[in-house]
């Protein structure tokens, strides 16, 4: 989803390999600049270089690698053993959290969201009373004084915390903690109370009373600020955990479906308290989630944060069901502002999947609270035709602009010889120069001149680059692009690319284009595909799942050097059906003396198996992430030659 977030990286070290990078992928996925390390050494050097916002590591990395040395804000060790004397040495270690294994990755991740995101913004400290002198480092401290109107600042502040000067107030530092609470705006932020002139005794009773989160007894001798900076340090941590957990999704920091049932039915159960609206979005619910829908889900709830207004009580009702409780909003203002959410989800999520938004007016004492919690209907009808005409708007205007790169992911020999592969990935450069990779514009593009077109861009734009890099480098290396659906039924584009490598001045054994297997079921593919191989050019399968099928082309004599298997047969978790699947496939393949390549490798796992199988060469995120390796800087203006529909 775009760029990662956090100036300073997340590092991992388990005790196992593969859950090490395992987990430092999922992390990647979700936006965090993430790096994983087989050992400590490693780790240690890395942290000398550039210290971790967070460190999740093994109780024995832990031990021996301590927080100090790697300057981290937090250490998170991770342990299968749940007894004390485990916690205690993880304690001892400097660990600032204890994790058992397997590891809830919606809640590390929310985690870490708020270490390396959140912590840049000092805490918002909401100071109540006369607290002369008090300045906290670290907070953001706003000063409040008693009135009628302290509630409505409050809510307009959105405080971290509230902190009562009890001993200044004219109320008691309990009764005014309980009138906060009736705030639904102010129902999560800790309300704490200091005092330094009554006996603890009485202090004890009124918080058992009260609905204070803590109370401070202070010294009458020393100075408030630090005393009461020490107590914040302490209780800041436990606090904020607490209310994350008890309150809020771990996934998309909104309230909990029970906060929002809880706020609608103390409104249906008070007629006359004004006019509002509960507003609902629905994502298309899929069989499952998806990486990607989770990154989307993410995604529209901070939108949804950013454009509902400070009364507004937003929550997670489902799997894909977002609603916000509006109160003294009218229904014609809720329609405004789902249309403002309709076009920032559009333009900023990029949501593929279509989406639904709806307003209803809320009528207390007539509506019944299962009716108003029922998600829009016909979800993905909504939203999926504006989807595809904004992508295909976005893709014909980065053509006009040249808005579009090139990176390259090497592709690495399983026995030891360099080989100088690389496969090509395509970026679209959004107008707020956000990189977007193709699964999110290629699907909308399917069926147009477009796709064609953009493929054109693409491989001219290689030949470009390798003829750029023999010029400045003895190196001669081998590019493979991938040519689309809609490029393979083009009849023009053999002789184009016989033109463009001429023009270039680029050998044909420097290209290899990729073609995926099930393109190739008609005359015009497979004839295309052939005029391609006939100048010299070497053809790659890709997704390759049928080895029977897979071996029907071979008897057609279709030319094809490299067969790619699909992702999911040479996954390392992959089932045992689909290790059977990939060897059927990897026989074929050697029988044609054809040579395999396993992609998205993503850990040192699966090597051995797949050495075994016979496979030649692997690629993927465990070797190298896709990079602009060759330096080639701005994109060539592409060459046009067909009208835009």
């Amino acid at each position: 989803m775009g760029a990662q977030t956090g100036d300073r990286p997340v590092f991992v070290c388990l005790e196992q390999p593969a859950a090490t990078q395992e987990l430092a992928a999922h992390l990647r996925e979700h936006g965090l600049r993430t790096q994983a390390f087989a050992d400590a050494g490693a780790l240690a050097t890395a942290c000398s270089d550039e210290p971790p916002a967070a460190l999740i590591a093994s109780l024995g990395v832990a031990t021996v690698i301590s927080r100090e040395q790697t300057a981290t804000d937090e250490l998170i060790v991770a342990t299968s053993d749940y007894r004390l004397t485990t916690y205690l040495a993880a304690v001892r270690a400097g660990a600032t959290q204890v994790v058992t294994t397997p590891i809830n990755r919606s809640a590390l991740r929310q985690r870490l969201r708020w270490r390396v995101q959140d912590r840049a913004r000092a805490p918002r400290l909401a100071l109540v009373g006369a607290a002369e002198g008090v300045h906290l480092d670290g907070y953001d401290i706003r000063a409040l004084t008693i009135g009628d109107d302290l509630l409505a600042r409050l809510e307009d502040l959105q405080p971290d915390l509230v902190l009562l000067d009890a001993d200044t107030l004219s109320v008691s530092a309990g009764e005014l903690a309980a009138v906060i609470r009736q705030r639904p705006a102010l129902r999560l932020p800790p309300v704490l109370a200091f005092t330094r002139q009554r006996p603890r005794q009485l202090h004890v009773g009124e918080m058992q009373q009260s609905q204070l989160d803590d109370i401070l007894v202070l010294s009458e001798t020393s100075d408030p600020t630090t005393e009461i900076a020490a107590h914040l340090v302490r209780r800041r941590g436990l606090l904020e955990g607490w209310r994350l957990l008890a309150r809020r999704d771990p996934d998309t920091g909104l309230h909990r479906r029970e906060e929002l049932l809880q706020a609608l039915t103390g409104l249906l159960e008070a007629p006359g308290t004004g006019t509002a609206c509960l507003l609902h979005l629905q994502l298309t619910p899929r069989e499952t989630i998806t990486p990607d829908d989770e990154n989307t889900m993410v995604a529209a709830a901070q939108i949804l944060l950013d454009r509902l207004p400070p009364l507004a009580v937003p929550a997670r009702l489902d799997r894909g069901h977002l609603a916000a409780l509006l109160v003294g909003i009218s229904r014609e203002e809720a329609d405004v502002l789902a249309e403002c959410l309709q076009d920032d989800l559009t333009r900023q999520v990029h949501v593929r999947t279509g989406f639904a938004i709806e307003a209803r007016t809320i009528n207390p004492g007539g509506d019944r609270l299962e009716d108003l919690l029922q998600p829009p209907s016909d979800t993905a009808a909504d939203t999926a035709p504006v989807l595809r005409d904004y992508w295909r708007e976005m893709a014909a205007d980065a053509l006009e602009q040249n808005r579009f790169r090139l990176l390259y992911q090497p592709i690495s020999g399983l026995h030891g010889r360099p080989c100088g592969f690389y496969e090509v990935f395509v970026r679209l450069i959004g107008s707020d120069g956000e990189e977007l990779p193709p699964a999110e514009f290629l699907p909308a593009l399917a069926g147009t001149s477009l796709a064609a077109e953009l493929d054109r861009w693409v491989f001219g734009r290689a030949l470009h680059v390798l003829s750029q890099r023999q010029k400045e480098s003895a190196d001669r290396p081998t590019l493979f692009v991938k040519l689309s659906t809609d490029g393979l039924n083009d009849d023009s584009f053999p002789a184009w690319l016989g033109q463009a490598l001429a023009h270039e001045g680029v050998a044909a054994s420097q290209l290899v284009v990729e073609i995926a297997a099930e393109a190739l079921s008609t005359r015009t593919t497979r004839a295309v595909s052939e005029r391609i191989a006939a100048q010299g050019i070497a053809v790659a399968l890709e997704h390759v799942a049928d080895a029977a099928a897979l071996a029907g082309l071979i008897h057609a004599e279709l030319p094809v050097t490299y067969v790619k298997p699909a992702p999911e047969l040479t996954a390392a978790d992959a089932a045992p059906e689909a290790h059977k699947a990939l060897e059927d496939v990897a026989s074929i393949a050697r029988q044609a003396g054809l040579r395999l390549i396993a992609t998205r490798i993503q850990d040192a796992l699966s090597l051995t198996h797949l050495w075994q199988v016979g496979v030649d060469y692997v690629q993927g995120h465990f070797m190298q992430r896709p990079e602009d390796l060759f330096n080639a800087g701005p994109g060539v203006p592409p060459r046009r030659n067909q009208p835009v529909r």
